[in-house]
C-alpha cells in the first residue's frame, strides 16, 4: 500500500466510522502504517473488572500481542495511567524490552488507548510519530457519545484533517521537486484561512535557499525581500527551533533566548502582523528545510501550527527523493556519501559496524601489509657422538645400574651380566687342561712322542678356550666408554631380561656437538636454502627462542604416515649447548624467509590446495 492509498483509506474510514470489529482492525493496521510502527493494538478499559482489554482479538501480522512481546502488566498499566493523564506516553527501550512503546489516548466515551510498537531506530523521529498518532486520535470518535459542546469542535477538526490528507495526495502526485513544493505552499494557504503567505526554503550546503513562495510564479533571490525571507528561514534552521515573531502572544511559547533578529527585520519590512518559522529535520536530526508562515492581519492558532508541522514532516521524505532525483551528479554523490557515512559512523548497529570495520582493516592490511614468512617444522636435538653398548655373550642381565636419561662418567658400570654359567664353563675347561697335561706326562714317560704332542695340542686348545671365557668374564660388567648420557635403555625393561650376543642394551651419547634435525613439509621445502636462519623453541620451554642456521638439507623426501612427505634439514645453533640440553629433546623450529605480502603468506597454501582440487 503506497501513501496515496493509505491516506485515501484513512479518509474513507473517518467518514464512515461504525465502530465494528472490522473497522477497529482497519484502524489498527492503518495507524501502524502511518506511524511506521511494527504493530499496533487498541485497548479499552473494562469498568467492571478494571482491566485493559484489546479491541482486536483476531491474530494478525500488524496486531500487537503484548503477551507474546513480553510486555509485563505492570509496565502496561503504568504506561496507560500516564497516557490518561497526559494524552500520550512513551516507554523507551530498557534492559527487559528493546522496542519503543507509544500510547495515545483516543477520543471516546470509554477510556480507549492506541498502543504502537516502534523499532528502536525511529527514536530520533519519535516526536513526529507521536504527532502522527495524535492526529488520528479522533478518527474513531462517535459524536453521539460525545458531550454536545465538543461535537462541533470535533467535527471541525476532522474536516480540517481530511483537507490536509487531500493535500498530501496532491503533493505525492507531483513528479518534480518544484511542482511539489509549490503544491505544498499554495495548498496550505488555500486550506488555512489564517495563513496569507508561505515561504519554503531548502538547505543547500551551508545555506537555506528560498525555493517557493505562495502566490508567486518564480523567486527573485536578488531582491531585498527575498534576501530577508532567506535570512529568516536560515535563522530557524540554524537554531533547529521554531521562531515566533508577532505582536500577538505566542500560543505555544518557545525559549525566550532564541535569536529572532532576521524575523524582526522581515516583519518590519513586510508590515506583517505575525511570522512563524519552523525547520524540518530528517531522521538523523539534520535540518533539511524550513517554512515561514506570514499573516498580515492576525495570528495563528495552535492546531494550525500542529497540522502544518505534521504535514510538512510527513512530506519531507518525498521532497528529498524528488530533490535528489533532479539534482546534478555532484549533489547526488555527496548525498549518497553522506548517507553512507552517517549510517557507518552512527550509533545504530554498533557491533555490526565494529565487526565490519575490523574486517575492512584486516582486508586492507592483508592486501597492502607485510607479514613475516616463516616455515615451521618439527625439530629434535641430535648428536653424532653416540655409541651402542651391546651384549658380549648370550645371557641375562643380573644388575642394571642406570636408566635412560642418566648422566654417567667414563668407566662407570652400567649393568652386570650373570656369569654363573661362564664360571662353570671355566671350571670345566681348567679340569680339561689338567687332564690333557696328565696325558701328555704319561705319554712322555712311555716314550710315546706322538701321543704326548696330541695331548699338548688339546691342552693348548683348552687354554685358548679358557682365555675366551676370561675375556667374557671381563666383559660381563658393562661400563661407559666415555662420559655422557644414556639416551636409550630403561632399567625396568632390562633387569633380568635375556640378551643374545650383539643385541643392543644401551645407547650412550656425549653432550657435545649437538645439532638440530628438522623435518619440514614437502610444500615448503622448495623455499629453504642452505644458510637460512631461524629460531627454535623447546616444547618444555616455549618462551626460550634459540637461533640456528641451516647447514645441510637431505635431497630425498621421506614419507611418514599420514603426515605426507617430509624433508630433513640439519642446522647448527648460534650458541653452545647448555647443561640441561639432552639429545632427543623436541620442539618447534621456524625458518625465517623475510617479509612478504600478508595475503600471500596467509593464503598461498589454501590457494595451492584449491588449484590442485580443481585441476582438470
Amino acid at each position: 500500500m503506497d501513501v496515496k492509498q493509505l491516506l485515501s483509506h484513512i479518509r474513507a474510514l473517518r467518514k464512515d466510522w461504525q465502530a465494528n470489529d472490522a473497522q477497529w482492525k482497519e484502524f489498527v493496521n492503518y495507524s501502524a502504517k502511518l506511524c511506521l510502527a511494527e504493530s499496533a493494538q487498541v485497548f479499552e478499559k473494562d469498568s467492571d473488572a478494571e482491566l485493559w482489554m484489546p479491541k482486536v482479538t483476531e491474530p494478525d501480522e500488524g496486531v500487537l500481542d503484548v503477551h507474546a512481546e513480553g510486555v509485563s502488566s505492570n509496565l502496561l498499566n503504568g504506561l496507560f495511567s500516564r497516557t490518561l493523564a497526559n494524552q500520550f506516553a512513551v516507554q523507551l527501550p530498557e534492559p527487559n524490552y528493546s522496542q519503543i512503546l507509544v500510547a495515545i489516548k483516543l477520543v471516546a466515551e470509554i477510556p480507549t488507548i492506541l498502543l504502537l510498537k516502534l523499532p528502536a531506530d525511529l527514536k530520533p523521529r519519535l516526536s513526529e510519530m507521536v504527532l502522527r498518532a495524535q492526529l488520528l486520535a479522533d478518527i474513531c470518535a462517535d459524536n453521539a457519545t460525545l458531550p454536545a459542546e465538543l461535537q462541533p469542535a470535533q467535527q471541525m477538526k476532522g474536516e480540517r484533517l481530511v483537507e490536509v490528507l487531500d493535500l498530501l495526495v496532491e503533493v505525492f502526485e507531483a513528479k518534480r521537486f518544484t511542482s511539489a513544493v509549490y503544491a505544498l505552499v499554495n495548498g496550505l494557504v488555500a486550506r488555512e484561512e489564517s495563513i496569507e503567505q508561505i515561504a519554503f526554503g531548502w538547505r543547500e550546503d551551508a545555506y537555506v535557499k528560498l525555493k517557493a513562495l505562495s502566490h508567486a510564479d518564480r523567486v527573485e533571490r536578488k531582491t531585498e525581500t527575498m534576501k530577508l525571507m532567506e535570512a529568516a528561514l536560515e535563522e530557524s534552521a540554524d537554531q533547529h527551533q521554531s521562531v515566533w515573531c508577532s505582536e500577538f502572544a505566542n500560543p505555544n511559547p518557545q525559549d525566550l533566548l532564541l535569536i529572532d533578529k532576521a524575523h524582526q527585520q522581515l516583519r518590519t519590512h513586510l508590515g506583517a502582523k505575525t511570522i512563524f518559522s519552523f525547520c524540518l529535520e530528517d531522521s538523523k536530526g539534520e535540518s533539511v528545510a524550513a517554512l515561514s508562515l506570514y499573516s498580515y492581519s492576525g495570528s495563528f492558532d495552535e492546531d494550525t501550527l500542529h497540522i502544518l508541522h505534521f504535514v510538512s514532516g510527513l512530506l519531507l521524505p518525498r521532497l528529498q527523493e524528488l530533490y535528489l532525483k533532479e539534482a546534478n551528479l555532484w549533489v547526488r554523490s555527496k548525498a549518497v556519501v553522506y548517507q553512507a557515512a552517517s549510517q557507518f559512523f552512527g550509533k545504530d548497529y554498533v557491533w555490526i559496524k565494529l565487526i565490519a570495520f575490523l574486517v575492512t582493516v584486516f582486508v586492507l592490511w592483508a592486501i597492502f601489509g607485510k607479514l613475516s614468512h616463516r616455515i615451521e617444522g618439527v625439530a629434535q636435538l641430535t648428536t653424532d657422538s653416540t655409541q651402542v653398548i651391546s651384549a658380549p655373550f648370550d645371557g641375562y642381565l643380573r644388575d642394571v645400574d642406570v636408566t635412560s636419561g642418566d648422566l654417567v662418567d667414563k668407566g662407570a658400570r652400567l649393568a652386570q651380566l650373570d656369569i654363573n654359567e661362564i664360571m662353570l664353563q671355566s671350571s670345566e675347561v681348567e679340569a680339561d687342561i689338567q687332564r690333557f697335561q696328565a696325558e701328555a706326562d704319561k705319554a712322555r714317560a712311555a716314550f710315546s712322542l706322538i701321543d704326548a704332542e696330541i695331548a699338548m695340542a688339546r691342552k693348548a686348545q683348552m687354554e685358548a678356550k679358557l682365555q675366551r671365557i676370561s675375556f667374557y668374564l671381563e666383559q660381563a660388567s658393562l661400563k661407559a666408554p666415555f662420559g655422557g648420557i644414556i639416551v636409550e635403555g630403561q632399567r625396568k625393561d632390562l633387569l633380568g631380561a635375556p640378551k643374545r650376543k650383539g643385541e643392543l642394551i644401551f645407547k650412550i651419547a656425549r653432550i657435545e656437538g649437538m645439532y638440530l634435525s628438522i623435518e619440514v613439509p614437502e610444500e615448503d621445502a622448495h623455499f629453504i636454502q642452505v644458510g637460512d636462519r631461524g629460531e627454535f623453541s623447546f616444547i618444555s620451554q616455549p618462551d626460550l627462542e634459540i637461533g640456528f642456521e641451516i647447514t645441510n638439507m637431505l635431497p630425498i623426501a621421506q614419507v611418514k604416515g599420514q603426515a605426507g612427505a617430509k624433508f630433513s634439514l640439519k642446522a647448527k645453533f648460534d650458541q653452545a649447548p647448555e647443561d640441561w640440553w639432552r639429545p632427543g629433546m623436541t620442539g618447534v623450529a621456524k625458518v625465517d624467509k623475510g617479509d612478504k605480502n600478508a595475503l600471500w603468506v596467509l593464503g598461498h597454501k589454501a590457494y595451492n590446495k584449491l588449484e590442485l582440487m580443481f585441476w582438470w
